[in-house]
């Protein structure tokens, strides 16, 4: 723990990850991530929720929509706080609405994902160049919505999109207070974004590009580089995009009072 009683970071049980805070680039402020605080964990049923009403976004200003959840939220007890690791996406859908995807995970590695879950939001704001943020971030709301507090997040993009620290999705995340570290993981390189740290996984010979907020970067490749799955992409980020496309979130598994599976 560290003087101000917040929880920070070193390596994980079974695995070699650093999680080094410091500076994360111009602009983005390396911070020590805080304890889960209430030490309960929501049980989500295996079904996804609505949210009502657009997505709209007021530039300059982040509402937390409604989410009117059709399927029940429980939480059960689990024995001390316990540090939560998140991955998000969005599917687009045809008929103007979108699909936010949640899985978590209670390690770095996300070994094993304890938790999934998605919202279906029946309208989104059009997509405007350089504006993408207005699009993407109210779904991300809504799915982070009735979820416990989140130590680390990862998003499909990129937290800056240049060295002087243009703000890309990741930023404007962190900047809306969704998670005191965001990790952004691009499949695709941006021209601007020299800055990002390039990861190979696997045999494939494709570099992700990982950028991050409140974590040094090369913590942040390692974390990615060593997050569980033998392709390219993690096995956490196959099953986000997954759910994001449609597949039905798993139930999840009862756990004992003390906190064991």
């Amino acid at each position: 723990m560290t003087p101000n009683g917040r929880a920070a970071f070193g390596s994980a049980p079974g695995s070699n990850i650093g999680l080094r805070f410091g500076v994360a680039g111009p602009g983005r402020v390396g911070r020590t991530l805080p304890a889960s605080g209430t030490g309960r964990r929501p049980i989500v049923n295996a079904r996804e929720t609505r949210a009502s009403g657009p997505a709209q976004l007021t530039p300059g200003f982040c509402p937390r929509q409604t989410v009117r959840v059709t399927d029940e939220l429980s939480a059960a007890p689990v024995a001390g706080s316990t540090t939560r690791f998140g991955a998000v996406d969005v599917q687009y859908l045809d008929d103007g609405g979108a699909r936010a995807a949640l899985v978590v995970a209670e390690d770095p590695a996300f070994a094993a994902v304890v938790d999934e879950r998605t919202v279906l939001v029946e309208q989104v704001a059009e997509y405007r160049p350089g504006r993408f943020y207005e699009r993407e971030l109210p779904p991300l709301r809504q799915v982070l919505s009735g979820v416990l507090p989140l130590d680390l997040l990862i998003v499909d993009g990129y937290v800056d999109l240049d060295p002087a620290g243009s703000p890309g999705l990741g930023a404007h995340v962190a900047d809306a207070g969704l998670a005191p570290v965001v990790l952004g993981v691009a499949k695709t390189r941006f021209r601007a974004a020299t800055h990002a740290a390039e990861v190979l996984r696997g045999q494939s010979a494709r570099p992700l590009y990982v950028t991050a907020s409140g974590m040094a970067l090369d913590a942040a490749a390692d974390l990615v580089r060593e997050m569980a799955g033998d392709a390219r992409f993690p096995d956490a980020l196959r099953r986000v995009d997954r759910l994001a496309r449609g597949a039905t979130p798993a139930a999840p598994e009862p756990r004992r009072d003390d906190g064991r599976p």
